[in-house]
């Protein structure tokens, strides 16, 4: 697999625009599906163990990747064999997995990996997949990077790099990604400004932008983000002004691009 330098930067930089959380509430879902129809996202990543509608509308959109949302901290575990010891009373995922980078209780990886694949296989028995990415970012925890680089390589599936250093570290097992991750448009700073200053800032050819647009009227308790932020996120994608700006500046591709690299 090349490296950044092997592969030389081209004029245009490339741009993933990926929108997180697709099942963690209808509201979310539509959302998201307002922003793939206007062709303001190229991405969108499921998590298996939430509200599945609209998969296929997406589906169709040859422009949208669909990744999954590798998920150990919201709702329920899909796997049968998830100990229900590490679950809360009603049976749904702790809230906390990981903190200061290590998880909070011990889980063996083979029951990780059960439930990894759990949810890998829901999507996948209703749409193709294009990548893996995880819920809150677990996968920069040395406990979680070693079961999805395992999973990834098992059904040839990219890895979100949500830091320089994350990325190098698939690069060296070889999982395809992207250079760099922004993450900076989220919360209070969900704004425009923002989304062009970190976009501009960055220097590496093959970039993704994280967002996490929803519809804020509709979203209920399940979903964990402040759904103002969520309205805010969408208005902007779809914002005409903004798309033009992206497309005048950056050349948007998808995972389907970073996926044929492990094809």
């Amino acid at each position: 697999m090349k490296s950044i330098k092997q592969r030389g930067v081209s004029n245009i930089q490339k741009l993933i625009i990926t929108a997180d959380d697709f099942g963690i509430s209808s509201a979310v879902n539509k959302g998201i599906l307002e922003c793939a129809h206007n062709k303001a996202i190229t991405g969108t990543s499921v998590m298996a163990n939430g509200i599945l509608e609209g998969i296929k509308e997406i589906q169709a959109l040859n422009y949208m990747a669909i990744g999954v949302h590798l998920n150990l901290t919201h709702l329920e575990p899909i796997s049968n064999n998830f100990p229900p010891s590490l679950l809360t009373e009603n049976g749904r995922f702790q809230y906390w997995f990981i903190v200061d980078g290590k998880p909070v209780y011990s889980i063996e990886d083979d029951v990780l990996e059960e439930e990894y694949i759990a949810q890998i296989e829901r999507v996948g028995n209703i749409t193709e997949i294009h990548y893996l990415d995880h819920h809150h970012h677990l996968h920069q925890s040395e406990k979680c990077f070693n079961v999805i680089t395992k999973v990834a390589k098992k059904y040839k599936l990219p890895v979100r790099a949500v830091t320089d250093s994350l990325g190098e570290q698939l690069r060296r097992v070889e999982i395809p990604s992207v250079d760099t991750c922004v993450l900076d448009f989220f919360g209070e700073n969900g704004n425009e400004s923002t989304l062009k200053e970190a976009l501009l800032k960055t220097k590496f050819e093959r970039i993704e932008l994280v967002t996490h647009p929803g519809i804020s009227s509709d979203i209920d308790d399940n979903d964990d983000y402040d759904k103002k932020y969520r309205d805010m996120e969408r208005k902007i994608l779809t914002d005409k002004k903004v798309r033009n700006w992206i497309a005048q500046n950056y050349e948007l591709i998808s995972y389907k691009d970073i996926r044929k690299e492990f094809i």
